[in-house]
């Protein structure tokens, strides 16, 4: 009875030790990526409104950052310990640098602006090519129901299903006339809420 015992405690003594292998080799090869849109979702462009959109276009102070996001994207980006944030915009190259401007002057976490080539369906071969490139396990979608974000996040989701990657996508609810949205699709207003939404620490903790 004793030797039986001794068998069945190592036994399960090493399914522990190679669960806990197995477990740390996941962690070892676990990689985020953060994908955002710029206007309208950490920029209030008001793109809807056609000489609204125009005049904001080209400014690129703090008024213009959608409350708290540029400190969401920080606390993300410390959270999953992302290098860098992937910003696929819209934007025509000839206006990329207001975007620029815009991310550097309000403390918008460090990373790479992808803007439109003018291609038909940009957004969804953009973002392919970054999930090839870098293989995550984790890809965490940010986008806002001013045009096609839900649609082509859906898509994006659907096309990598059954390839070992989870998808989180968050969209901002900027206009109250709804384009669709997805059961996957978790909604917000503003940093305020998707701080809570992605359980991210209260603002200033990282700081204390």
């Amino acid at each position: 009875m004793k030797k039986h015992l001794f068998f069945t405690t190592l036994i399960s003594f090493q399914f522990i030790f190679f669960a806990q292998l197995i477990f740390t080799a996941q962690l070892s090869f676990a990689k985020t990526i953060i994908i955002t849109d710029v206007d309208d979702t950490i920029k209030d462009s008001r793109i809807r409104n056609t000489s609204e959109m125009i005049k904001r276009s080209v400014r690129t102070g703090p008024d213009m950052v959608v409350i708290e996001m540029n400190q969401v994207l920080a606390e993300a980006r410390r959270k999953f310990a992302v290098p860098s944030i992937f910003y696929v915009s819209k934007v025509p190259p000839f206006m990329s640098d207001f975007h620029i401007d815009f991310l550097n002057r309000n403390d918008f976490p460090p990373g790479a602006l992808k803007s439109w080539n003018y291609e038909p369906d940009y957004k969804f071969i953009t973002i392919s090519e970054i999930i090839n490139i870098e293989s995550p396990t984790l890809v965490i979608l940010i986008g806002d129901n001013g045009e096609s974000d839900p649609d082509v996040y859906n898509r994006i989701s659907k096309k990598y299903s059954g390839r070992g990657i989870e998808f989180k996508t968050y969209i901002r609810k900027a206009y109250k006339n709804n384009y669709h949205f997805f059961l996957d699709q978790e909604l917000f207003t503003n940093g305020l809420d998707l701080r809570q939404i992605m359980r991210l620490p209260p603002k200033n903790t990282f700081d204390l």
